[in-house]
């Protein structure tokens, strides 16, 4: 039963950690929306303020960009998914108390059918991802890690590049208008 227990641990963690990723995709994508609405009521306004400027076409781009931006981003559902995990993580919380109030008899004659219920509260809910999985190994102190929490170099690395990928994705997506405004005027001001 301490294994399944630790599988429950493990897990558990897990996905709370996989929700609140989910909470920050979703924090990011409605201030880029956002920001990119912003962009593009600034760019008509100063249309209209300057005729000579013809930002039209730097309009309709943004227009576009704003429109598709949320288009997919609603198809992500991210606070939703986020919401069913939550909803994952507390059942499983439950079977941990569960487990913690059975006496050592009842933890070996109930081993299969919490096991059932563990796996039945998995097979309804969304799996997390292994950054998820490494980052709360890599929360674990060296000296406390089980075999089955162990990081490798290849986990290690992966982690490493999905965060800086994360970081870079961010960053352009944040400076993104400004990009496009500084192009638009490289290319059109000089015409």
């Amino acid at each position: 039963m301490e294994r399944l227990q630790d599988k429950i641990w493990v897990t558990r963690k897990s996905r709370i950690e996989a929700s609140e990723r989910l909470l920050r995709n979703d924090l990011h994508s409605h201030l880029l929306i956002n920001y990119y609405a912003l962009f593009v009521v600034i760019i008509a306004v100063y249309d209209l303020y300057d005729n000579k400027a013809n930002l039209t076409l730097l309009s309709v781009i943004s227009s576009i960009l704003v429109l598709t931006t949320s288009i997919f981003i609603s198809s992500k559902n991210f606070k939703e998914r986020s919401n069913f995990l939550k909803s994952c993580y507390l059942k499983l919380e439950l079977i941990q108390e569960k487990i913690k109030s059975l006496s050592d008899d009842e933890k070996k004659s109930k081993y299969y059918e919490v096991s059932e219920e563990y796996n039945d509260v998995l097979r309804n809910s969304e799996n997390h991802l292994s950054v998820d999985f490494t980052k709360i190994k890599l929360s674990i102190p060296k000296k406390d890690r089980q075999q089955s929490t162990q990081i490798s170099w290849n986990e290690y690395i992966s982690y490493s590049i999905y965060l800086f990928l994360r970081l870079a994705s961010l960053t352009i997506l944040y400076i993104l208008p400004a990009i496009i405004t500084f192009t638009y005027y490289m290319v059109y001001a000089s015409s």
